[in-house]
């Protein structure tokens, strides 16, 4: 009761000072809410800015994973165009052939399951036509010499396999994460109208150039795949192709970088879409098949500001980072 018989006591305020008093309080908070949000606004922008050099970096270190793989498959079509099919050495070779496979109850010649080692030698499979000439046994047993050693050292990279695929039909393949591979390829499995071996013919590659597939789904693996591939030859003759596969599932791991992963601030890779606007990977699994991309995302397929390799773009409320992929034809999101 003392309080308010106090505060009866005190004069009265005119009503223009409280109007007053109130406008600059108001002011006040006003410009200090303007401040914070340019602030906000400020470290918003820079943080982008340091995830855009963040994935500008990351796409640049995995475009040239892409270079090297192009440069490991044409060494790898000069080593198979390389191998000699006559003489002592093949005749040896030749007759080591039997060592490596044999006739499995369809019909097909695969790896022996005693001596086959996924994580250490390239398998073999052949339809049953493919195994008759002396020629063809002398060129399998030293091309899974070859295939063996040099899946050994690109499978540590981005790349998960080495493999040969000849114009007989045949396939030699080193992958470790598919140890069962050869005993699953069906005796009728013909990869030779596939854009694994077509890309690679004169026809269509007269200059023998390292060539990115569109994703493919190889039903003996099980697995969405994107190949590098290149032509060998035989006597001066185009005699197949050779390849390393990049399977859809590992594409945003490699994206962002393993050492990264952990310590990302704001950068999240949403999806892998083709250029026509097919989903590649959505999250961290291969999309559905025929998934395209959600129309309220259109905008990430234009052409990029000035040719940039990686760009911000916002849609509604979300920051996105947009780096193109051009050896595969797609856009990564983050």
């Amino acid at each position: 009761m003392r309080i308010l018989s106090r505060l009866s006591r005190l004069p009265a305020l005119p009503v223009q000072a409280l109007l007053l008093g109130g406008a600059v309080l108001a002011m006040g908070a006003l410009s200090s809410w303007q401040l914070q949000r340019h602030l906000s606004e400020q470290l918003m922008q820079q943080a982008l800015s340091a995830e855009q050099l963040q994935v500008q970096a990351d796409v640049a270190q995995f475009n040239e994973a892409l270079s090297e793989a192009e440069r490991s498959v044409v060494r790898l079509s000069a080593l198979m165009s390389d191998i000699n099919t006559t003489g002592p050495q093949a005749r040896q070779a030749a007759a080591r052939f039997d060592q490596l496979v044999r006739r499995d109850a369809d019909g097909a010649w695969r790896s022996r399951v005693e001596t086959f080692q996924p994580g250490q030698s390239a398998g073999l499979w052949l339809p049953a036509s493919a195994a008759g000439t002396e020629v063809s046994r002398a060129f399998f047993a030293q091309a899974q010499t070859t295939v063996s050693l040099f899946g050994l050292g690109v499978s540590s990279g981005i790349l998960e396999n080495t493999w040969v695929l000849p114009l007989s039909g045949v396939e030699l393949i080193f992958w470790p994460a598919k140890p069962t591979f050869i005993r699953d390829a069906p005796a009728d499995l013909d990869y030779r109208s596939t854009d694994w071996v077509q890309l690679t013919a004169p026809a269509l590659n007269p200059a023998g150039t390292p060539r990115w597939t569109r994703p493919t789904y190889d039903p003996a693996a099980r697995e969405w795949l994107i190949s590098v591939v290149a032509p060998f030859r035989q006597s001066g003759q185009w005699a197949g192709s050779v390849g390393h596969d990049l399977p859809l599932r590992d594409l945003l791991r490699w994206l962002i970088r393993l050492d990264q992963q952990t310590d990302r601030l704001t950068a999240r890779a949403l999806y892998v879409v083709s250029a026509d606007g097919h989903l590649l990977v959505q999250g961290a699994s291969t999309a559905r098949e025929g998934a395209r991309l959600p129309a309220s995302h259109r905008r990430v397929l234009a052409p990029p500001p000035g040719q940039a390799e990686v760009f911000s773009l916002e849609l509604g409320a979300d920051h996105l980072l947009v780096a193109r992929l051009p050896r595969l034809n797609a856009i990564a999101v983050y």
